[in-house]
Formats: structure tokens, sequence, C-alpha cells
């Protein structure tokens, strides 16, 4: 019963591991939409400032993001980042995918979470 309990609470600690980053990787991908300076709003798939009609879905390289890609000091790394934007009536929808994996021993756990944000 306690060797159960012990693995349990491994794969909970693991999966807050794999949450968190994966959280941290929404939100380099919301920071890279909407950047404090200058304050314009870009399109998924360049830097472009949003104006105009496109739709565009790219998965963003994970090689300019070394610090989500790489293993961390937990075993965890951001797998995959995606993001896609559509624009109605001038305004502008993205959506941010953030899926990320942390393994220690034989345990590995997966969570993915998206975002959905609009430009005002």
């Amino acid at each position: 019963m306690l060797s159960s309990s012990a693995q349990s609470i491994a794969y909970e600690v693991i999966g807050t591991r794999a949450f968190l980053k994966a959280q941290s990787g929404l939100q380099w991908g919301l920071q890279q939409r909407f950047p404090l300076l200058p304050n314009v709003p870009t399109h998924c798939n360049t830097n472009d400032v949003v104006s105009s009609g496109s739709s565009a879905e790219i998965e963003i390289d994970l090689v300019i993001l070394p610090s989500l890609a790489n293993n961390d000091a937990q075993g965890c790394k951001v797998e995959k980042l995606t993001c896609s934007d559509f624009k109605v009536d001038g305004v502008v929808y993205y959506t941010i995918t953030s899926t990320a994996q942390c393994t220690v021993a034989e345990v590995e756990t997966t969570r993915t979470l998206e975002v959905s944000a609009r430009t005002l």
C-alpha cells in the first residue's frame, strides 16, 4: 500500500511539473504575440504587425527556445508549441497550444495546455 501511495504521489508531482512547463510555453507564446514594446500585436507566423486578413497556423521552432526545449533540472521540456491566428472585423483571435513532457526514472508525464486571446 505504501509503494502504491508513493508512486501515486510521484505521478502527481511529475504531472505538476509538466503542467508548469507547458504553462511557461504558453506565457512565452503570448509574450511574443503581445510584446510590451512596441505595443503592437503580431501574427503567429511572422513578427509583422497584424494588419492583413490572413490566417496562419505554425509550429514554433523550439531551437530558439533553449530554456524551454531542453530538459531542465527536473527532466522537463516543452515538446511542441503551436500558434494560430485569424482576423474578423479588425479583431485578431489567437490560439496558442503548448505540450510539455517530464521524465524521471521510469515515470513519464505529458501535459497539453491551450490559451485563446484576442486583440482589443
